[in-house]
This record gives structure tokens, C-alpha cells and sequence, in this order.
């Protein structure tokens, strides 16, 4: 080990400010909560704007249904179990023209699914929406 006074780079300005964001997770703390049947509406963003959404589907569903509808624009939908998708990593996605999307699962396993709701061109008033049964 070199001694203390032996310089080992730019070093560290701000350590606790450093140790705080080593420290936080960047995980899905960014996904807002879909509650079942209830829409988050009035959604609106840009060209290459990502929203994500999580819902947390109970064991012994039949189906889980996770939709966007509404509004102007074009948007599509990437949904994976467990993780966040992206636009280029997911389980399934539904990505016709406009803001009419759907993912439907038939038995789905118990668990968080994430809903990534992309603008393909800018978007207003889009709403989302989840439902299982």
C-alpha cells in the first residue's frame, strides 16, 4: 500500500455526497404504481420519452391485460416480469400506429410486471392501464 501522502488521482471532492449515490439503488423506484382497473390518464411526451409503470399481479390470476388508449401521438408498449424493460430489451410489446396498444397475458405468473410506455412520435393525453382478473 503506498503511503498516505502518495497522490492516486483526481480523487473524491464531495465524499458524502459521493457516498450517498453509491448507495441509492437505480432500480424501479422510477415505475409508478398501476392499481388494477384504475387508468393514469392525461399522459403526455415527446418523441423517445419512456413512462414506467409497475403492477403487482396476485397469484391464482387468469389474465392480466395492460393497455394504453387515448389522446394524439403514437406510442408503444414493452412489458417484462420482474424488470424494467426497455424499447430493446422485453418480454413483449405491442407497437401498432397511435396510442391503441395492448399486452395481454393468459395465467399469469404471480409477481411485478413493467409496462414501458414509449413515445415512437410526440404524444398527449394517452392513458394507461392495467387489469387482471
Amino acid at each position: 500500500m503506498p503511503p498516505v501522502s502518495t497522490p492516486m488521482g483526481a480523487g473524491i471532492l464531495d465524499a458524502a455526497a459521493a457516498t450517498y449515490a453509491a448507495t441509492q439503488d437505480i432500480g424501479d423506484e422510477e415505475a409508478e404504481l398501476l392499481v388494477n382497473r384504475v387508468a393514469i390518464t392525461q399522459l403526455t411526451g415527446a418523441a423517445g420519452d419512456e413512462l414506467l409503470y409497475k403492477i403487482e399481479v396476485p397469484s391464482g390470476t387468469r389474465s392480466l391485460n395492460l393497455r394504453s388508449y387515448g389522446g394524439s401521438g403514437n406510442v408503444s408498449l414493452y412489458v417484462s416480469y420482474d424488470t424494467a424493460p426497455t424499447s430493446t430489451v422485453y418480454d413483449r410489446k405491442s407497437a401498432k400506429p397511435g396510442n391503441s396498444e395492448a399486452v395481454v397475458y393468459t395465467n399469469p405468473a404471480a409477481g411485478t410486471y413493467y409496462v414501458c410506455l414509449v413515445g415512437e412520435q410526440a404524444f398527449a393525453n394517452v392513458s394507461v392501464l392495467g387489469i387482471y382478473q
